[in-house]
C-alpha cells in the first residue's frame, strides 16, 4: 500500500464505518421506526450484529442502499437467533462463532440483491427452524425454563407489540422491555399456581405444572406497587 492508500483509509473508509457504527449504536439504544431489528438484537445482547452489518457495507454504497442493507442484515440476525432460541439452543457468539464468522466473511461488500437472497437461503437451510416453538428436539414446545427465562420477556413483548401495532396503536416495545424504570413489565402465568382449582382439566399435577410454564400460558403484565400492602 502507498501513503495515499493509508490516508484514504483513515479519512474515507475508517470515517465511513465509524459513522455507521455510531448510528447503529443509536438504533440499538433508541427504538427507531424502520430499524426495529437492530433494537431487538441489542435487547437480546447480540453485539455481533455490528460486525455483520459493517461487513456487508461498502463506502461506495449510497444512503438508500446502506439503509436497506442494515435492515436486511439486522433482520437476518433476529431470525437466526429466534430459530435457535425457540429450539433451546444458545444464540451467543462463542457457541456459534464458526458459523457466524463464515457468514460475515461471505457477505463482505456483497451487493444488496445478492445479500438478500443469500441470507434468505441461509435461514431456510438452518437445521433449526421456527417450528421449534411447538416442537423441539430438546423439549416439547417452547416454554419458560432455566434457559429461556431471560428471553421470555423479549418474546412476550414482541407478541404484545405486534398486536398493539396491528390494532393501530403506537409501538411500546421499548417500554415493555425496559427494566430500569419503576413499575416495569414482567412475565406472568395466566393460570395461577392453584392445582385444586383446575384439577378437572388436567390428568395430573405434573401435566398442570408443565402447562403453566408453556408460552401460551404466559402474559406480559405491568408490575404495580400497592403502598397499603
Amino acid at each position: 500500500m502507498k501513503s495515499k492508500d493509508y490516508y484514504e483509509f483513515i479519512t474515507v473508509d475508517f470515517k465511513f464505518y465509524a459513522d455507521i457504527y455510531l448510528q447503529l449504536k443509536k438504533y440499538s439504544e433508541v427504538y427507531t421506526n424502520g430499524y426495529e431489528e437492530v433494537f431487538y438484537n441489542a435487547d437480546k445482547e447480540l453485539n455481533y450484529q455490528y460486525m455483520f452489518i459493517l461487513s456487508a457495507l461498502s463506502p461506495m454504497d449510497g444512503k438508500d442502499i446502506i439503509a436497506k442493507k442494515i435492515k436486511v442484515v439486522a433482520a437476518y440476525i433476529d431470525g437466526y437467533s429466534a430459530r435457535r432460541m425457540f429450539n433451546f439452543s444458545k444464540i451467543n457468539w462463542n457457541t456459534n462463532k464458526n458459523d457466524l464468522f463464515s457468514t460475515i466473511k461471505a457477505i463482505r461488500n456483497m451487493p444488496l440483491d445478492k445479500l438478500t437472497v443469500f441470507l434468505t437461503y441461509k435461514l431456510k437451510d438452518m437445521d433449526l427452524q421456527l417450528n421449534g416453538i411447538i416442537w423441539s428436539d430438546k423439549g416439547n414446545e417452547f416454554s419458560w425454563n432455566q434457559f429461556s427465562g431471560r428471553y421470555i420477556l423479549h418474546v412476550l413483548a414482541r407478541f404484545t407489540d405486534y398486536i398493539d401495532v396491528a390494532m393501530g396503536n403506537e409501538s411500546l416495545f421499548d417500554s415493555y422491555v425496559n427494566r430500569t424504570v419503576k413499575n416495569t413489565y414482567d412475565r406472568e402465568h395466566v393460570i395461577p399456581d392453584k392445582y385444586e382449582d383446575y384439577a378437572a382439566s388436567f390428568s395430573s399435577r405434573e401435566e398442570f405444572n408443565s402447562f403453566r410454564w408453556k408460552l401460551g400460558n404466559l402474559i406480559l403484565l405491568k408490575l404495580l406497587e400497592f403502598p397499603w400492602l
